[in-house]
């Protein structure tokens, strides 16, 4: 079964402020979570309820799962050294 993707309004924000070819790879990489959320290399957030994170380059994205309704909620995408400020 696939997931359905759902962006958080930062997250949108987030994707208008990186580069094309950059952009490009983290959607591609969106899309497969809509396959499998849990795929290797996602990590599952120490002290935050249901968020994953997976890496694409020197960028994050920030997720949470919803499985008893199919659905990944992206919340953050950003660099390594600013993603985890909140």
């Amino acid at each position: 079964m696939n997931y359905t993707i759902q962006f958080k309004p930062q997250a949108d924000r987030d994707l208008l402020k990186i580069s094309p070819p950059t952009k490009q790879r983290i959607l591609k990489k969106i899309a497969e979570l809509a396959l499998n959320p849990y795929q290797l290399g996602t990590q599952k957030l120490k002290g935050r309820k249901k968020q994953y994170r997976v890496r694409v380059g020197d960028y994050r994205i920030l997720y949470e799962i919803f499985d008893d309704r199919l659905i990944v909620y992206v919340i953050r995408i950003a660099p390594r050294d600013t993603i985890y400020r909140d």
